[in-house]
């Protein structure tokens, strides 16, 4: 490669390193304690979930004086919609007056869950099911309002709905995170309104790991909701982390449900820019059999009842200890709703005879004992912060009495971490606090005091201690004046040895930075110029490995391959690591086998692999192994090659070319983009995974060594690898249309979706595989790749089918075989147009159904309703016609400013639903002349090789270009190419095209 080219390659490389390590970097400071990084921590103690409806008076305050005795600072209670509000306008309030006064008297904080739905407001289809939501998100608006103002002196915290992500509690209909987003923005604005004081929570997740239907994993439920801009609509994210069968401290994983799943949740607020807001785990807990109960099965396993004692404990001691984010903890139940023998029973904390069980003594006992202040930021009011004398303390601030001079003025904060520090409000008066921690002067204090004086009455975060063991410790602090200014307004502690790990591959942008310098000096023949001739025999010694091992025939190479790749899916812990281990080291021998496996997962990207308990996407994994594998493998060989120490012998093989170039531009736009985008996280995020992965695919076709006789290059291994990715996501989506699961039923049909969040996602991915195989199908020479070939499009085209989707069946998928026919010549030009004439002529009827009907309706179909987002896209563009908005920053540009009028109804709408559009918006006009230069050098490379290639390359060649004009013609009216797995499959065919047209230039 040109020198020239290398250069630019490593200008790239250090700004996306840049860009990405800040965002990383800006992570790991977090742990540090930062003044703004979001409220201070609520935990109120430990709460636990009741039902006082169902006591009489007398059992109803006796209950809650229990509660009360036994250390627990807050309830749950669920006030029934459908109870309340039987009628129109027409109110039952007594029986909860009583009870929200008798909780209000006891100083228990309430959480109260308005939930259920009246059969007035109720679907049809939903009669009999008061769990479901109401037909207009008004109604429920007006009843929580009316709540609002009735109890808002006495409740703070509001929580909308309960378990939305699974039946039957949003009706019968498939989960919907979106439309329950509209019923918690009508009920946020209405309970805000009536009590300005309103804290309004987040419905209840229930811990699943289904992809959607009438169940969905609670974390890709939430995913949904901040993408539905839910965010601004609570302040407080809940969960419910059971702990099934599993310990307290069992790692949590996507596919697990145990207790430490409330990490996976708290991942996807980071992931969403939301770490300020707490996380309330308002229902945890472990089942245990009464003994007379036992008649059913319970959803949640079983232990015993001093196991369940026990983890109950150790649960409520991690979660103080380690999760600084959390709003409040609460035990399942204290007695449930449900009449025994109902197995909620098994989460009891007072038996049916109002007998108290050893899990309720257990937490008793951990209430009463001082729990040292764990990692966080916590108010003056926190459990655990003692106070002696006449100080004034509040939720906000704490302010010392009068008479501090008199030694009555002392505070004691135990607390498990390496540093401690203090917010404090100053003032125009001299005054001091002197701190010790474990009987020494604060070590981060002069002399351990810290001054409180400030003309400007500023406030400060101000570092009390550092560097302390990790362990307990207490800090006593001893007040010197500073009354009437509340100068204690939050105590943070933090842990370096909890935060000694980066989030994975935070390390690796920084590489990347190292590397792009190193291609930017040059340097790279110059340090290895530098290498000792013992490191020389080293490369040499393992080449001659590599050498050997790659006796391993073709078909054990990929046995191998599908085998690890399997392993590392099901596996782990140690196994899983040692699997994916072995499965890098075949790469590094086997550079070839990356790009094959690449295109396999690449459909994949949406399930991902648990790598020691942290979802990580199977794309982006394989990706990165791929890449060092290559790099790995390649300095090797150039160690062991003559001359290796001689930077000139580094002369490079590959010669870059138009193609090339246009990728590199892609690249350099796309960075340029980012860093001018307002949202720069998801602007990062796609860099990284869409325009970086796609470069990277790319890399490793167009860079990888071959693996025929001579140093050739085999496009096979990638197109068969291409296929089965869709193979596999094809048959997924049969399996929906089969059983009934994850399908969605919209404007009266029926579609299906795989593993992708919309079908339609799943109609592009296979609108532009299925030409490649019908290209190799009609056109090899080999009758077994045709047949081949041919078995694997049956399914993808059924799948296809089954998505509705108009512009894959109408636009993408007739436009690449026409391009086939015509390219190919002769007859098959009227082969071509009879599959096209046959197909529309097949597809009449569905243009009775709402969906196909809609395309032509140009009053409020969907025909309209593009018309009108690509006006608005287009007066994006113009607004910002040199950078575009970003990477994956349409949405928040359209939804907020250029969305139409007339096309109110689809407001969250994350492309333009064209090409040209859509990479106009995203990166600008430099943009869009890449994207057309990409095309362009594509198709003029592709057409000039399959002239020249034998029957099956002209096969495959024409194939890929046919994927590409279904690319162009479906992307008129959908997505292109910006998706994970659509960026994949670009580059990939981009890929193999200049390889083969390279190759065959060279052998010509």
């Amino acid at each position: 490669m040109s020198r020239r080219l290398l250069r630019v390659l490593g200008l790239i490389l250090v700004a996306a390193g840049v860009l990405w390590g800040a965002r990383g970097l800006n992570q790991a400071m977090d742990l540090a304690p930062q003044p703004d990084a979001g409220a201070p921590r609520l935990w109120p103690g430990l709460g636990v979930n009741v039902a006082l409806e169902r006591y009489d008076d007398r059992e109803r305050a006796d209950v809650l004086a229990d509660v009360r005795a036994a250390g627990f600072s807050w309830v749950r209670q669920r006030f029934a919609w459908d109870v309340l509000e039987p009628s129109p306008g027409v109110f039952d309030w007594q029986r909860w007056d009583e009870i929200v006064d008798e909780v209000a008297s006891r100083g228990l904080v309430l959480v109260a869950v308005l939930d259920g739905s009246p059969a007035w407001v109720r679907a049809p289809e939903d009669a009999d099911n008061a769990l479901a939501p109401p037909q207009r998100w008004p109604d429920f608006g007006v009843f929580a309002g009316a709540f609002a103002a009735r109890y808002g002196d006495r409740v703070q915290f509001y929580q909308v709905w309960d378990e939305p992500n699974i039946a039957p509690h949003w009706g019968n209909r498939p989960v919907d995170a979106a439309a329950y987003a509209g019923l918690l923005r009508e009920a946020a604005i209405q309970l805000r309104a009536a009590d300005p004081e309103a804290k309004v929570l987040l419905a209840s997740l229930a811990p699943n790991a289904e992809a959607g239907g009438i169940n969905q994993s609670e974390l890709g439920y939430l995913a949904d909701l901040y993408g539905a801009g839910a965010a601004g609509w609570f302040d407080g994210v809940a969960g419910q982390p059971y702990g099934f069968e599993q310990p307290p401290e069992a790692a949590p994983a996507a596919g697990a449900l145990n207790f430490r799943r409330a990490e996976l949740l708290r991942q996807v607020m980071a992931d969403h820019g939301d770490g300020g807001t707490p996380l309330w785990l308002l229902a945890y807990g472990w089942h245990s059999d009464i003994a007379a109960e036992a008649t059913q099965d319970s959803t949640w396993g079983s232990v015993d009842e001093a196991t369940q004692a026990r983890w109950a404990e150790e649960a409520a001691t991690w979660a103080q200890a380690h999760w600084p984010w959390v709003g409040g903890l609460g035990w399942a139940w204290w007695q449930p709703p449900q009449s025994p023998p109902d197995p909620h029973w098994g989460f009891a904390l007072v038996d049916p005879e109002g007998r108290p069980r050893e899990v309720l003594r257990s937490l008793q006992g951990w209430l009463q004992d001082v729990q040292p202040l764990g990692p966080g930021r916590w108010a003056p009011s926190a459990p655990g912060i003692t106070f002696e004398g006449g100080w004034r303390v509040t939720a906000e601030a704490a302010d010392p009495p009068v008479d501090a001079q008199a030694g009555n003025n002392r505070i004691r904060i135990p607390f498990n971490g390496t540093g401690l520090a203090l917010r404090v409000g100053r003032g125009g008066y001299w005054a001091t606090l002197d701190i010790t921690v474990d009987g020494r002067p604060a070590n981060a204090l002069p002399a351990g005091t810290l001054v409180l004086y400030d003309p400007l009455a500023a406030e400060s975060v101000v570092t009390v201690a550092d560097g302390l063991p990790a362990g307990t410790h207490v800090a006593e602090i001893v007040a010197t004046g500073g009354w009437d200014q509340w100068p204690l307004r939050e105590v943070i502690v933090w842990s370096t040895e909890d935060a000694a790990g980066w989030p994975w591959g935070a390390w690796l942008p920084w590489l990347l930075v190292l590397a792009g310098s190193a291609l930017m000096a040059g340097s790279i023949p110059r340090v290895y110029a530098t290498l000792s001739g013992g490191a020389r025999r080293a490369g040499a010694s393992a080449d001659a490995g590599l050498r050997r091992l790659q006796a391993i025939p073709p078909t054990g190479r990929y046995l191998m391959l599908a085998g690890l790749a399997g392993l590392v899916a099901v596996l782990a812990g140690i196994p899983q690591v040692l699997a994916l281990a072995t499965l890098f080291g075949l790469l590094v021998v086997f550079p070839a086998l990356g790009p094959p496996l690449l295109a396999a997962v690449a459909p994949l990207f949406l399930v991902p692999v648990a790598v020691l308990g942290r979802p990580i996407s199977p794309t982006e994994m394989v990706g990165w192994l791929a890449v060092a594998a290559l790099a790995v493998h390649g300095v090797v060989r150039w160690l062991a090659a003559p001359g290796a120490g001689d930077p000139g012998a580094s002369s490079a093989r590959v010669q870059a070319n138009g193609l090339d170039w246009a990728v590199v531009a892609l690249a350099g736009v796309a960075v340029l983009s980012t860093a001018a985008a307002e949202h720069t996280g998801v602007a990062l995020r796609e860099l990284r995974t869409v325009f970086l992965g796609g470069v990277m695919a790319y890399g490793l076709v167009r860079l990888g060594p071959g693996e025929l006789p001579g140093g050739r290059f085999s496009p096979w291994p990638t197109a068969w690898g291409i296929a089965l990715g869709a193979l596999v996501v094809s048959l997924w989506g049969i399996y929906q249309a089969a059983s009934g699961v994850g399908v969605i039923a919209v404007d009266g049909v029926t579609r299906v979706r795989g593993p992708f969040g919309s079908p339609n996602n799943l109609a592009l991915y296979l609108s532009h595989t299925l030409p490649i195989l019908l290209g190799v199908t009609l056109l090899a020479a080999d009758r077994h790749k045709r047949l081949v070939a041919a078995l694997l499009g049956i399914p993808m085209v059924v799948a296809l089918l089954l998505t509705f989707s108009r512009g894959a069946l109408i636009l993408g998928l007739p436009a690449a075989v026409l391009f086939l026919g015509f390219a190919a010549g002769g007859r098959w030009r009227f082969v071509a147009l009879g599959l096209v004439a046959a197909g529309l002529l097949a597809m009449l009827p569905l243009f009775r159904t709402e969906r196909f009907g809609s395309l032509v309706d140009m009053q409020e179909g969907s025909g309209f309703f593009r018309l009108q987002l690509w006006r608005g896209a287009w007066a994006m563009g113009l607004d910002h016609p040199w950078l575009g908005v970003g990477p994956d920053n349409f949405l928040y540009a359209y939804r907020t400013r250029y969305v139409l009028p007339a096309a109110w109804q689809e407001l969250n709408l994350s492309h333009p639903h064209n090409v040209a559009l859509d990479f106009a918006t995203r990166l600008g006009l430099p943009g869009l002349l890449v994207g057309i230069w990409l095309f362009v050098a594509a198709f003029r490379r592709g057409w000039r090789a399959q002239r020249a290639a034998d029957g099956d390359g002209r096969a495959l060649l024409l194939g890929l270009m046919a994927s590409l004009v279904a690319t162009l013609a479906h992307g008129l009216i959908d997505n292109s190419v910006f998706l994970v797995d659509l960026m994949i499959l670009f580059m990939l065919s981009l890929g193999i095209i200049n390889r083969l047209s390279v190759e065959g230039e060279a052998e010509g």
